[in-house]
């Protein structure tokens, strides 16, 4: 296998988001490969951690230290990362819509001869904010001139070539992996008190509403269920949860405890029975249901996107906004045992499937077929 030099580029911050997650991954397991692969970013990780016990050829390079949020701060930090794009990467591979444009500018002005890739988590254009419709729209026309694109499930693919007449050919698919520290996890009883995890935040499209209008229908039937809540928070939509909980009276059941670090995270799906990502946008793949099922614990999440090819017959499928459909959901795993069991046992070996290691072999493939 050839040595690749190889160029990770994003505009967004390394942070919390499974992006996030993916991009550090995926640049750890081409270094063990033996490739060089160096991540241009306006930050240093701020959570994800890059291992020390392997020789890692990859560097960050930050451009600010201050956070980075309007479309037109992203442009500007994305053009003075530009400056430190070598002419020497084989491949420039983008990361988000802004990325995108950023590399296909660098390749129109002839700054770098790079062959151009991209990975594409989503395409919810419908659902983002106006600034965020055009870089995404520009970022997806950007992709048709790259060599190839990377999709993280199958759904996501047929929309780019059904949708943005993307050539298949050109379109590949590199599902997100798990941690190892997940397949450890063992304990799954689940005894007479309840506590559900939900670990994407207080933000509107991810569905936590949902969860919470179900908390009474769920303690009509199982009064000792208490909702963990982890990960970032829009202020607004967190303050009219908060209201909608004290209306349902079941403010005293759920715990917002915030962003949480890796080792954290291990503990609570250690301690909790039952993860729900609620999601009322289309996800791109639900990296949390993953993890969990991982980690032993049965899962719910909504049938659309690439939660229902992750998930498989392995966990309890609902339609989004369905307040009912996801109490219904959590009753049947807390009251029959043996389904329950079979969830775990089915999602556990479901979740071999997904290794960071065959998403860097996935990409490594992408690579050696658009030679």
């Amino acid at each position: 296998m050839r040595r690749l030099r190889i160029g990770f580029i994003t505009s967004y911050e390394l942070g919390t988001s499974g992006g996030a997650k993916h991009m550090i991954r995926v640049a750890t397991e081409l270094s063990k490969m033996n490739h060089e692969v160096t991540i241009f970013s306006p930050t240093s990780p701020t959570f994800y951690s890059i291992p020390e016990n392997i020789n890692l050829s990859f560097t960050v390079h930050s451009s600010s230290k201050s956070k980075v949020n309007s479309p037109l701060q992203k442009m500007r930090t994305l053009l003075n990362l530009a400056n430190t794009i070598t002419r020497g990467q084989d491949i420039l591979h983008t990361f988000d819509e802004f990325a995108s444009l950023s590399a296909f500018l660098l390749r129109e002005s002839k700054k770098t001869r790079a062959s151009l890739y991209a990975t594409i988590h989503d395409i919810n254009r419908i659902e983002w904010g106006l600034s965020k419709k055009i870089g995404g729209q520009l970022g997806i026309e950007c992709c048709k001139h790259f060599v190839g694109v990377i999709c993280v499930c199958n759904f996501w693919k047929n929309q780019l070539i059904k949708i943005d007449d993307f050539i298949p050919e050109k379109v590949h698919i590199a599902h997100n992996g798990i941690d190892a520290s997940f397949f450890s996890i063992r304990n799954n009883v689940c005894d007479k008190d309840k506590i559900i995890l939900y670990t994407a935040g207080f933000y509107q499209s991810k569905g936590v509403e949902y969860i919470i209008r179900a908390l009474p229908l769920i303690k009509k039937i199982w009064k000792n269920v208490d909702l963990i809540i982890s990960g970032g928070y829009n202020r607004k939509f967190y303050k009219r949860m908060l209201k909608l909980a004290s209306r349902l009276k079941v403010k005293k059941s759920i715990q917002y405890i915030g962003r949480v670090t890796e080792e954290k995270l291990l503990q609570l799906y250690e301690s909790v029975d039952i993860v729900i990502l609620a999601s009322v946008m289309t996800e791109g793949w639900g990296l949390t249901l993953a993890e969990a099922m991982a980690a032993h614990k049965p899962v719910i999440g909504t049938n659309h996107g690439g939660i229902p090819e992750l998930i498989g017959a392995s966990g309890i499928l609902v339609p989004p906004k369905n307040v009912k459909a996801i109490a219904e959901a959590v009753i049947t795993y807390i009251k029959d045992d043996d389904f329950r069991e079979r969830m775990i046992k089915s999602g556990f070996e479901r979740s071999k499937l997904f290794t960071w290691k065959n998403t860097a072999l996935s990409y490594s493939k992408a690579y050696d077929l658009n030679k």
